[in-house]
């Protein structure tokens, strides 16, 4: 009898052990899987200045990235982040804009149903609203004022009544980053309903950058210092901490407040932290024209 329940014992630890194994396995292929779509896009999507062109040649592997990472990932970071690129920076291909008129035959008439292909519609909607000179290019008989009526009526439906709440999440992070003059009211929307929703530090950030917009530079400083105080050491879907996000913003600050020494100080540690995770980043336009800001402040 012992022996029976010593053996019994010994094949549920080899099976718990396996067990764990194999979800540890699949976790890790899964965040390889983010890390792999992610990296892709954003290489892509912010080459160095003497590559810029790559954004056109491969906006096609951009926009079939975001569909598939808003399709295994919706509750990360690395999903804000990549809507957060398909920005004005995105240029179609033709490859790009047939992918566009596949989604746009496939789920034009039915985007008010929000429990179904979720990430294809979001990625649908948030290109749709950015490129409506494409949009009209491509379809001449489209009516441009009806097609962005029926993308804000299905956001706010995905805000709202979406089973899938990370997708929901995702339909608010699209309406803050389009919808500037209510930015505020989609702000605090998503963070009352999504708080634990891994873009919140984005979008926190999103909302003190709005201060220096609105040329409130002294309370965006103290505002972001209080982020890096919060949320400074969580790794981003860059590879590098949130400071390091945060530290353009302060430079941009104090480049409108003309303070070389603190804009050049700060610029100091972006550069240092950033060479240490992935030194072809300072070869970006936008580190670039962030050193060239902080260089002109003193002519």
């Amino acid at each position: 009898m012992k022996t029976n329940f010593f053996h019994f014992a010994l094949v549920n630890i080899v099976m718990l052990f396996i067990l764990y194994s194999n979800l540890w396995a699949a976790t890790q292929e899964y965040e390889v899987t983010i890390s792999q779509l992610y990296k892709e896009i954003e290489q892509n999507i912010n080459p160095p200045v003497e590559n810029e062109d790559i954004t056109h040649q491969n906006s096609h592997i951009i926009l079939n990235n975001a569909i598939e990472l808003l399709k295994i990932a919706p509750n990360s970071s690395e999903a804000f982040c990549t809507l957060s690129y398909l920005d004005i920076n995105y240029k179609f291909n033709d490859n790009a804009l047939n992918i566009f008129k596949t989604l746009r035959s496939k789920h034009f008439a039915s985007l008010n149903i929000v429990d179904k292909d979720e990430a294809e519609k979001l990625i649908f909607i948030r290109i749709c609203l950015l490129f409506m000179p494409d949009v009209i290019n491509a379809f001449p008989n489209e009516n441009l004022k009806t097609t962005k009526k029926i993308c804000f009526e299905s956001l706010e439906k995905f805000k709202n009544e979406c089973t899938n709440k990370d997708y929901s999440a995702l339909a608010t992070i699209i309406l803050f980053l389009y919808d500037r003059k209510n930015e505020k009211g989609y702000g605090d929307f998503f963070k009352n309903n999504f708080p634990n929703h891994k873009a919140l530090i984005f979008i926190e950030l999103s909302k003190t950058t709005q201060l220096l917009i609105n040329n409130d530079t002294h309370n965006c400083l103290e505002e972001t210092f209080k982020l890096i105080q919060k949320h400074g050491t969580e790794i981003t879907p860059d590879g590098y901490t949130f400071d390091v996000t945060c530290y353009s913003l302060i430079i941009s600050c104090y480049i409108k407040l003309n303070d070389y020494n603190n804009a050049k100080k700060y610029l100091d540690f972006y550069e240092e932290k950033i060479s240490a995770v992935n030194a072809e980043l300072l070869k970006s336009s936008y580190v670039k024209n962030l050193k060239m800001q902080v260089e002109n402040i003193q002519k």
